[in-house]
Parts: structure tokens; sequence; C-alpha cells
């Protein structure tokens, strides 16, 4: 009722004309010339704040800014002495305020869903857009998607993408920048801003305000704890701003990677895993031992035993190549096995033993498993066994996942082979009782046999072997041999020519070795180098097996006949008879003139009077020799793989024959209640389908294969994804914060709890000044300040001049200002409950 009182003696004196007709105020017949009770309430009501007036100072009692045209004065001595010197007359051109009155704080249910729109969409997006950044998925091949028929290259994708992450930096900011203005409005109408922070509740991601003298010299109050706040939100905010774009690039727009298929759909049209027909301990043994069924001792023992796969020294062309170039590569490239069925190979890899570098350590892929994964592969390319057949690029690894249901495995091995050699001159050789065969920095591995043998090594007496004779000076050595049939230590002796001015001479060798089956898996790149790689195959990884052995490792035992099929006797160019051995150390002597004479001496270049490096360079030779003898054990067996099963019928491919026109697939039938029939062999088996199919499974080493494909997709982990997923995790967690602190706020302004200064909590919601338009139209519409900003329009003087406080207050006449700290005492405060309206 106030208000409205006061509004309608507003419009009393704007109708008067008795201050702009008359001359004489005495005279004047105005309802105004008599005392006005109704004039006496407008003074003593809350709309008119001035008292106290100090002449000599007149803006003690003047807001920041002050139009003419609503101004009151109190210098007509006529007027003052009717109505009292405190009460200023209203001049002849006053107007009430003209528009729609507003309102500044929205006390309405709406303010609790106003602002979060724009923090929904920043939020959903964000959750959105980082979850398929760190989820594994493909999207399409190295050449690009087909979109409607139309081929699309990455370029364009990522061009498109780069737009999509633009749109949500822009959503980020947003979301940001709403955060930072709510809290900028609610200290602007309660306990102010500083001059310098007028504008910084919009300028987030504004990197130069960042660097002004504004914002520096603002100044800081700890007991005003909200100013660090703010500034240091509007910090944080910028940088996140300048980070967010980046980011949602990086978990936007796909990357070159390896991905999985769609569980179940790799090898639809196959049934899992591989299977090579030969049982587990005989495709790793636990002894080697000759065969006569396999026909070995009668062929392998000749020179067709490098030419036969069956034999355990068909390896043997393409070691003496490696040996032979040894002048070139100093031994120290990788030999390269090819499969002769596929494009696929493998590598066979020497290093020596970190902590103990006198032992060389090797080791290889097993032969039959490069040659069943290249089959694989080569069904795969002719044949539609899945998704991965359409495939431009796929990766295959072996899966070493037990089956405990079936009592079956998977794990997969291949041989790691320790040698260590020493070398001593012959005349010192001789001169000794008995030498020992090197083997303390062997590792046995637990192996209880190889231990014993390490604490009482094998003796060997000069004088009863061949070396006793002195003048037999040429190159000589024994075969791989063992102490006895079923032992874990290998030994080899030999000599080699070593001539020196005036007299020839030769050093003496001997060497232990010990080999053992190491659990491995597999990977198959059908694009990249063609070879099938092993998570044993580096150098750090050998080193890591000698230092720790894994539970699952077998030392590999030998019998002597076994050992001699790896030094079958050849026929050189001159029909005279040589072992496989001595044609590769024959590789390390040369003859050469010494007055006169032609003498044999030692060529290695790892020798040069240099005993240790010799015998490094022979035990890498004779470690390489018996690894790769022991890779290629049981590599005469088929490889199948089941194409379906039902309740009459097993089919399954035989990918030896894959090409073969009536033994690539063979169906076995139920025949009647107790046989099968086998379609490939024309006769029944005594065997029910299921006793058939479980047979095949337990008879046969499990190869389980995954498969990847290589294209562009989200998810792969990185540095780079790390770090975007920290950014919008921060987002997140402010965003969290910034709605737990409103909520607690609203909880504490329900329960009406008052703060630390006795006023009660609220959670004003500012609906006014939503941009920075309207903060200058706020400016422009309050009167200008004198003193420190007399000369502020053309730059500011003194960098004291943004320290200064900031508030927006009402007036006497209910509009809305801008007031300095030296005008906040002619203004007063915004209603907080939000009833009033301001102009």
């Amino acid at each position: 009722m106030a208000q409205q009182h006061d509004i309608e003696m507003r419009q009393r004196l704007a109708s008067s004309e008795i201050y702009s007709t008359l001359g004489d105020l005495s005279n004047a017949q105005s309802p105004l010339s008599q005392p006005d009770p109704s004039y006496a309430n407008y003074k003593s009501s809350p709309y008119h704040r001035v008292s106290q007036v100090n002449e000599d100072d007149p803006r003690s009692a003047r807001p920041l800014l002050n139009h003419q045209g609503s101004s009151f004065s109190y210098q007509d001595s006529e007027y003052a002495s009717t109505y009292g010197q405190d009460f200023q007359k209203p001049e002849a051109n006053f107007q009430a305020p003209m528009g729609t009155p507003k309102k500044v704080l929205e006390t309405s249910w709406l303010r609790f869903f106003q602002s979060w729109p724009v923090h929904m969409l920043g939020i959903g997006s964000t959750v959105g857009i980082g979850w398929l950044g760190s989820s594994r998925v493909f999207w399409y091949p190295e050449n690009g998607p087909v979109v409607f028929g139309q081929q699309l290259t990455h370029d364009i994708v990522s061009n498109l993408l780069q737009l999509v992450a633009k749109v949500h930096e822009i959503m980020i900011i947003f979301s940001l920048s709403a955060m930072a203005l709510a809290m900028f409005r609610r200290r602007l109408v309660g306990d102010g801003i500083r001059l310098g922070f007028l504008t910084g509740g919009y300028r987030v991601g504004d990197l130069a305000y960042l660097t002004s003298s504004s914002f520096w010299r603002q100044g800081m109050d700890k007991s005003r704890p909200w100013e660090v706040l703010l500034c240091g939100f509007l910090v944080f905010a910028t940088i996140m701003s300048t980070l967010v774009g980046p980011v949602s690039a990086v978990l936007l727009v796909p990357a070159l990677g390896w991905f999985d298929y769609a569980p179940g759909t790799a090898f639809s049209n196959v049934k899992s895993p591989l299977l090579y027909r030969i049982s587990r301990d005989l495709a790793w043994r636990p002894t080697m031992h000759a065969d006569e069924d396999d026909e070995q001792t009668g062929v392998c023992t000749e020179g067709y035993g490098i030419y036969m796969s069956s034999c355990p020294a068909r390896g043997f062309r393409e070691i003496n190549d490696w040996v032979r170039d040894w002048a070139a590569t100093d031994l120290n490239n990788s030999l390269t096995f090819q499969s002769t069925t596929s494009d696929i190979g493998r590598q066979l890899r020497s290093t020596q033993a970190s902590e103990k570098p006198s032992v060389v350590l090797s080791t290889t892929p097993s032969e039959f498993l490069m040659q069943s994964i290249g089959l694989m592969k080569n069904y795969i390319g002719n044949t539609n066994v899945g998704e991965v057949s359409g495939s431009s690029r796929y990766k295959l690894a072996t899966k070493g996942v037990d089956d405990p249901k079936n009592n079956l495995s998977a794990e997969l091995f291949q041989p790691l082979v320790q040698s260590q050699c020493e070398l001593y001159d012959k005349l010192i050789f001789m001169a000794s009782e008995t030498v020992y065969f090197p083997t303390d920095d062997l590792s046995c591995m637990g192996d209880e046999d190889c231990q014993r043998l390490q604490e009482t090594p094998y003796s060997f007496n000069p004088n009863a072997s061949f070396f006793s004779n002195s003048t037999n000076l040429d190159s000589d050595l024994s075969h791989y041999f063992v102490d006895y049939d079923g032992t874990s230590l290998v030994y080899l002796t030999g000599q080699i020519p070593d001539a020196v001015v005036g007299r020839q001479g030769a050093k003496v060798y001997m060497c232990s070795i010990v080999a053992s089956w190491i659990p491995s898996q597999f990977t198959f790149d059908q694009t990249a180098n063609d070879e099938l790689v092993s998570t044993l195959g580096s150098d750090q990884s050998m080193q890591n097996v000698f230092r720790e052995p894994p539970a699952a490792r077998r030392i590999v035992r030998f019998d002597d006949a076994w050992l001699r099929l790896l030094n079958p006797t050849l026929v050189n160019t001159t029909d005279a008879e040589w072992t496989a051995l001595e044609a590769l150390t024959g590789h390390f002597s040369t003859d050469t003139m010494q007055q006169g004479d032609h003498k044999q001496y030692t060529t290695m270049a790892a020798h040069e009077g240099n005993d240790t490096a010799a015998a490094l360079f022979l035990a890498k030779v004779f470690g390489v020799y018996l690894t790769e003898a022991l890779a290629r054990t049981s590599t005469t067996w088929r490889t199948v793989v089941k194409l379906s099963r039902n309740e009459t019928s097993l089919s399954y491919a035989n990918l030896d024959y894959q090409h073969h026109p009536v033994w690539s697939v063979n169906n076995i039938t139920v025949h009647n209640a107790t046989h099968v029939w086998d379609h490939e062999s024309g006769q029944a088996l005594n065997f029910t389908l299921d006793a058939f199919d479980r047979a095949l499974d337990e008879g046969s080493l499990l190869i389980v294969l995954e498969a990847q494909r290589y294209g562009y997709g989200t998810g792969q982990q990185r540095k780079t994804l790390h770090f975007a997923q920290a950014i919008i995790g921060i987002y997140l967690g402010t965003v969290f914060l910034y709605a737990a602190a409103i909520s607690v706020g609203h909880v504490l302004e329900l329960c009406r709890m008052r703060g630390s200064r006795g006023d009660r909590i609220r959670v004003l919601s500012v609906a006014a000044w939503s941009d920075l338009q309207d903060l200058m139209m706020l400016a422009l519409k309050t009167p200008a300040p004198g003193g420190d900003l007399a000369d502020a329009g053309a730059g500011v003087t003194s960098a004291q001049t943004w320290k200064k406080i900031v508030r927006a207050r009402a007036d006497e006449m209910d509009r809305v200002q801008l007031v300095l700290d030296d005008g906040a005492q002619a203004t007063r405060r915004l209603d907080e409950t939000g009833k009033e309206r301001y102009y």
C-alpha cells in the first residue's frame, strides 16, 4: 500500500503546474500550497532516503549516477520555509519513472530449471562422447567407409567429426559460462565485485582478459573468499575452454589400430579351434628319442636328412648359409625360415643372458605351428569363414586358454636353448689331467637331473680322446652327445685350427647345452611382414625367462640316438665325406701361406686372440642348430578345422588338402547305433558320433585362434586418450560440485537457516543481466561518478581504481544502478525475496 501511495503522490507532483506557471509560491492556489499529510507520508516512506545532507559535499547522499530530470533541490527558501529545511522541493521538471518494472530476482519454482538445460546439453554430450571415445569400437577399414554406395576417405570423415567436436566444445563453454555468470550476478546484487572484474563473468575463454591489468590489479581480500573463488573459477573455465576442443577431437575422431570382431562373427562359418592331429605329448616331447616308425634312423643319418621334413637336420641348409656369411653379419642377424605352403615365416633369434653373458639363448616358434596357422590363413582367403574373410587386414593370435570342462588344454610352447662353450689351447688342454664341461652359468629351471650334473659336472680326459694326438691339428669335433639317455644336459667338443706365426696350432672347445619348452603366445599379421611372432621372440623376454622361469616350463631330455640324427653324413663336391657339424665349423678356418707352408688358422672375427668371444661365437652356432632341430619335431601331421556338426553328421576341412578335389572336406555320418561312416577312408568306424567328436578333440593339439581387424576406431589406450578422459572427468566433476552446492543452498534456504552474519541463507537466482549488453545498458542508465573515475572515459589512470567494489543497488525511485563504495549509503540492497520490481 505504501508503494501505491507513493506512486499516486508522484503523479500529483507531476500534474501540478505550481512551479512552472506561477512565479510567486505564496499566491499559488495549488493543492501543494498547504501542508499535505500525504506528502508528509512520502517524506517518511522508505522510498525517500535523503537525510542529513552535507551541503559542503553534495555527493555524500548521491548515488553513483543521478538523472537531472528526477532530482530534488532544497535551495528554494520559500518552499523550505513551508515544508522545513530537511525536505527537498521537487523541481518543475520532475517526472515519475516511465516503463515497466521488472523482477531482478526470480523466486518462482522455475528458477530450479531455467539454467539447467544448458548444463544438461553439456553433460549429455560429454558423457556420450566420453563413452564412445573410451570404448573400443571399430568404425571402418583403412580405405574408409562406404556410405550409401559411396566410398568415403578417412579425411572426409575426420573433417565431419571435427565439426561435431566443435559443437561439443561450444556446449561445454556454454555450461562453464553459465556457472561463471550465475556466480558473478549473485555477487553483483550481494556484497559486490571488484571494478576490475565487472565484465569478468562474461569473459570465459578470453585469454586477453586474463593478461589485462584490470584482472591482475583488482586486488584480493582474504576476508572475501568469494573473490578468490570467482577469479579462480574464471581462470579454470578459460583453461578448460581452451583444452576442450582438442580433447573432443581426441575422443571422437577415430584412429588406426587393432579391434576385436563382435563375438562369434570372425569365424562364424567354422568351429574353433584348429586341430593339429597329434597329441600334446608328441607335439612337445618330454624326451627326444629316435623313432624307427618315422624312418628317421635309416634316412636321417644320411645326406637325405637335410631334405626330409621329418628329420631333425632339415634346417641345416638355412643355418649353413647363415654361418657361411658370418664375415658380413658377425652372426648378429636372425634366421628366417619360410613356410612351403603359405606366405608365412618365423625367425630364429639368439641373444646373451644378461646375468650370465657366457650363456647364449636361442628360440623360435615350432615349425608345425607356423604351418598350421599359414594353412588357416590360406583357407580364410579362399573360403568365407566369417567376417575375417572380408577384412582387408586382419591379425590371428593364439589364445592359450584351457578347457577344464572337457579336460583339454590349449597352451602352446616353443623351444628355448641355453648354450655355453669354453676354449683352450690344445697344448695346455693335453697337459691337463681332467677338464670339466662348463655348466655353472646354465639355468636348470628347477630340473633335478640338471642340478645334479651341475654339482658333479661331466669330466673329459684329454688323453683318452682323439685330441690326444698332438700332431692332429685339423678341424674335428664330436656330435651332440649325452652322458646317458634321458638326461637334460647335452655336450659337444671339438678342435679348430689356430695357426700362429711360425707354427701350426689348434684350439679345443667344450660346450654344454640345456633345452626347455617354454609357454608362449603367437600372432600373425597377414599384411605386415608375414611373420609368426611369439611373446618369447625378443631379447628381453628370453632374458626374463632365463632369470625367472615360468611355472609351466618343461625341461627337455635327450637320447643319444636322436642327437646323432642332427649330424648326418654329407658328401661335398669332391666326393669327400664330412658331417653337418663339420660343415658348420669349417667356415671358421681357412688356409694361409706361412713361411712357404700351407697352414690353417681360425678366421672368426670375434676371436682375434679373445677366447671368450670365440666361445660365444661357437655357443651361438651350436645352440641355434639344436633349437631348429627341436622346432622341427612333429611336422608331418594334418591340420583340420570343423565346419559343422549336427545330430547325424560331422564335417571338417583338411587344410593340408584344401584344394584337393576329394580330400578337402571329410564327412563323418551316423552309420548305425554303434558306428559312424568315414567318407574319406570309405569304411565304418567303431564310434558313435559323439564319441568320434570327443576323440577328435582329445587326440589333437588345440590351436585356439582369435582374430582382430585393422582400421579406424575409438578406445585405443594411449596418453592422449587418458588426458582427454581426465579433462572431461574434471568438467563433469565441476558440474557435479556446482549442482551439489546449489542443492545444499536450497535445502538450507527452505530450512530458514541463517549465516554467520545473522541474515537468512538464500540462493539468489538473478534474472537480469544475462548478457553483457544488459550490463552495458545498466551502466548507461547509471549517473556518471566523479573522483577517481572523473577522467576514466579515455582510460583508467590509477590501477587502484580496479580495486573499488561495485554493487547493483536501487535508488529512492526503484531504479537499479551500479554503485561504488562511496555511494552505497544513498541506495538500498535489492529485495532478496523477489517481491519487488525495479526499473
